[in-house]
Order: C-alpha cells, then structure tokens, then sequence
C-alpha cells in the first residue's frame, strides 16, 4: 500500500482539525454526512490507543461511527489484511462482531490523503468497568460469563482469533451484550503463514508468545485469563477489589504468568473451594508453563486430582487426592437423609421421564429433519434475493444460479463488475406486489467497491416461481428507480 509522500505524518491536532468538517475532509458518503461528537471541552471526543485515535461521528439517521486514525504510518500490508479479514467475516454470522471497513483515501490532510478504519459505534463500557458495577449481581456474571463461554467456541469453529483479547476490546452493551472491537491483529484463515502485526495486551497473553503463535488458537490463553478472573470475583467478590486495576487488567498481570508459584493472586483464587474455579485454575496454570493441560472431570470419578494452595508454602502448588465429595469438576452435590423407598420411588419416576423426554427429542428431531430435507431448496423470494446479494461478490457463477436464463445474459454485467465489488449491503426490502407464482420486490442496494468508491442502486425486481424445481428464479424484469435516500448516495 502507498501512502503519501509527505514524510511527515498527521498529529493529533491535525486530525482533530479534520474531523471537526467532516464534510470537507472525509472521502466516505456516510462519514461526511455526519458530525463529530463534542466533549465539554467542545472539541471532537475521542479515545486514544498506542497507534491510533477513534473519534465518535453520527447523525439523524444513524447511531454512529468509529473513525480511527492512525498516529503512525500502518503497516505496508494493512490493506491486504483488513481485506482478508473483511472477506471471511462477511462470510460469517457473528452478533458479537461489528461491521467495519479500512479505507486508504479516508481522510484528507494538507492536501494528502491518509487511511482511516470505518467501524460501527458500539454504545456501551469497558467490559472490566461493567464487572466492577455489577460485581454483586451474581446472575450479571454468570450471564457474561456464558457469553464469554459462547464467543470462545464461535470464534474457533469459524477459524477466527481476535489477537488482542483484552479489557479494552471487549464492551458491553445495555442489554448486556459483549461486543468486540479493534481488528487490528485477527487471524483468518487467509493470514496464515504471515507475521501477526501486534503482540497482544502484556496482562492477557502467554509471557513468551511470539510471532510463530499466530492462528485461531491465538486467543486461548487470554479466554482463560478473563474466565478465570470472572469465576473467582464471583465467588470471592473482594478479589476483584483487592487485584483489579482499572483500565489495566482483569486479576493477573505478566509477572503472575511469568512465575505462578509465587503469585499471590495465583494463590488466593487457589483457596476458593469451587470445582469449576479450580479447573480453570489448573489450566491457566499448565499453560503458563507450557504442560499438558487437564482434561474435563466429572463428579463420578472415584478419586480426582486438583491444584491447591500449599498452607506450609505460600504461593506454591501442589497435586493433592481429593474424593468424590471434593470432586473438582462437575457439579457438587449435597446428600439428603430420604428414606430408602422414597429413593426409590423418585428413580422410577426420572427413569420414566427420562424415556419420555428421550422419544419426544427423537420424534421432534426426526420431524426437523424431515422438514429441512423437503424445503433446504424452497428459499422465500425474500431470502433469494439475500442470497443473491450475499453471494455475488464471492461467487459470482454461484449467485447467478439463482436467475433465469435471461437474468443471467443481464446481469453478466460480466465478471469484471463483480471481481470489484468488495461486499453488497442490502439497506431495505419492500414487497410491492405477489401473487402464488409472482412477486416484486424493491430494493436499495449498495456496493462497496475495492477501490473504496461505493455505489447505491434503487431498483425494482420481479421473482418467478420455477414450479419444476419448486423455488424462486430472479426474474430479467428490472427496473431502475430514480435516487437512493439521501444517507445511501
């Protein structure tokens, strides 16, 4: 990627200057549309980082952008992995990430254009700020430490690491939903093989990570750093008091990660009697020296092993035999004196309700099957046309499948149209007319093309139903509306 070929890069006053005109200094249709948030100091809110500050745009219409400006030159290969990044995300359906895109004639400074990341504005706090407000709701936690739980395997079966897991990077929103932001350092799949462009934050990955540690497994070490830390200010709140900095980490900073053994809070969150907290606690540990780490236990287990604090050397750790009532994992279980027959009794019944819930989940799932079998080829014209859009960019030859032979001599709009467009974002759809066997649809559309321009298209198209193969054809009749709103030219 070049960049301009003034050697002096744009401060921060500089930028600030250019935000505050939006309309005059930024390239993109959307962003000079808007206008930048003012602090009480009437100047472009803001939030820095060790490269980059992000100012807050918005409008009527919109909630807001992210705009981040690079405080030094990015990367020569910025370009190619944001593009990679956007690619695999677009293919992927994930509530926790944003919509954003890199743009290298973003924003104009002294007469030279400088890139810029576009990114949704997330409304919402740090995520370690919102444990701090919500560290006596119990149920707030176990909430977010689900979706923690959740984003962990969602990322991994996509092939997708964030590289910088962090305090910082992770917000939650008002319902409380987590969101992640900053992509700077994600691994996708098409990233392998290349040097990662940042390390990660010092107090959530492994002391000795490298740049060989670049792939989807990235973020393991810092998932267990945050889930760790979660589970025990949950049991023991006062931890959190007592080892949280703000802004700064969860519980662990690197020195505990460099040496456990002699990490007060490594001992400390070892001393919580909770099967789940010392589970984590192991494998936190296995990976901060580089062991094998422990597989799942489960409460049936005759005789378990677990990592405790030693009371006879403070700080250090040891593997002690524990029995079935101290079981590490599973779920603890409290005895009850029921008298025999009613033990019995209760077995009957469970046993009972168990093959009737049993049959049921195999009657129901049949009966899913058998419907997703009948219908995995009977999109709504609705979803043909988003399939249309959605796979266009990426496979041209396979969108097209979805027109009429008449469609496909139009829309040829040959392969070069499609090989520029980077994604197709469908703004709304509207049914104007439908009948059993016809429907027309208006559409705004907009391409986003890898030059950076992008357009807006307002059309109306017809749908037929091909009653051979029982699914909707994109029919050639397409007409061209006059203007987008305003806010999608």
């Amino acid at each position: 990627m070049t960049h301009s070929s003034n050697p002096k890069w744009p401060t921060n006053t500089d930028y600030f200057r250019a935000i505050a005109r939006p309309d005059l200094f930024l390239e993109d249709s959307a962003l000079n549309q808007c206008q930048a948030k003012i602090n009480k100091q009437k100047r472009p809110s803001s939030c820095s980082g060790n490269f980059a500050i992000v100012f807050n745009l918005c409008n009527k219409s919109h909630s807001g952008w992210a705009v981040k400006c690079f405080t030094i030159p990015p990367q020569k290969d910025a370009e190619i992995r944001y593009s990679a990044i956007i690619r695999h995300l677009l293919t992927q359906r994930l509530n926790w990430l944003i919509d954003f895109d890199y743009q290298t004639k973003g924003i104009l400074i002294d007469g030279q254009y400088y890139p810029i990341v576009k990114m949704e504005w997330v409304e919402g706090k740090k995520i370690d700020r919102y444990i701090t407000d919500n560290l006596k709701n119990k149920q707030i936690l176990k909430s977010l430490f689900q979706q923690i739980q959740n984003l962990q395997q969602a990322l991994r079966s996509r092939q997708i690491a964030h590289g910088d897991l962090q305090h910082g990077n992770i917000l939650v929103t008002q319902s409380g939903e987590i969101k992640l932001v900053d992509y700077d350092g994600m691994y996708v799949p098409a990233l392998s093989g290349k040097p990662p462009n940042e390390s990660g934050h010092r107090n959530y990955r492994h002391p000795k990570r490298s740049s060989k540690d670049y792939n989807e497994e990235v973020d393991d070490f810092s998932f267990d750093v945050i889930m760790l830390s979660l589970a025990a200010a949950m049991r023991k709140p006062n931890l959190w008091h007592q080892f949280h900095v703000d802004d700064e980490n969860f519980l662990f900073v690197e020195a505990d990660f460099k040496n456990p053994d002699q990490s007060s809070v490594f001992s400390s969150v070892a001393q919580i009697n909770d099967p789940d907290v010392q589970f984590l606690l192991q494998r936190l540990i296995c990976r901060c020296k580089n062991l094998p780490l422990p597989t799942v236990q489960t409460a049936n287990t005759q005789t378990s092993q677990t990592t405790q604090s030693n009371p006879q050397t403070p700080g250090s750790y040891t593997t002690v035999q524990v029995t079935p009532s101290q079981s590490t994992g599973g779920t603890i279980k409290i005895s009850r004196p029921w008298p025999i027959w009613l033990t019995r009794l209760l077995v009957q019944v469970n046993n009972q309700l168990l093959i009737l819930f049993l049959v049921s989940l195999l009657v129901v799932g049949f009966y899913w099957l058998v419907q997703l079998w009948n219908t995995q080829d009977k999109l709504t014209p609705i979803q043909t046309v988003e399939k249309f859009y959605e796979t266009a960019p990426s496979n041209p030859k396979a969108a097209l499948e979805l027109g009429s032979d008449k469609f496909k001599k139009l829309v040829a709009l040959d392969s070069k149209f499609w090989n520029s467009v980077e994604k197709i974002k469908l703004f709304d759809t509207q049914i104007l007319g439908k009948s059993e066997s016809n429907i027309s649809l208006k559409l705004f559309v907009k391409y986003f093309m890898k030059d950076g321009t992008s357009k807006c298209e307002p059309t109306i198209i017809e749908l037929g139903l091909y009653n051979q193969e029982n699914k909707w054809l994109i029919n050639n009749n397409v007409k061209l509306l006059e203007s987008c709103p305003r806010n999608l030219q």
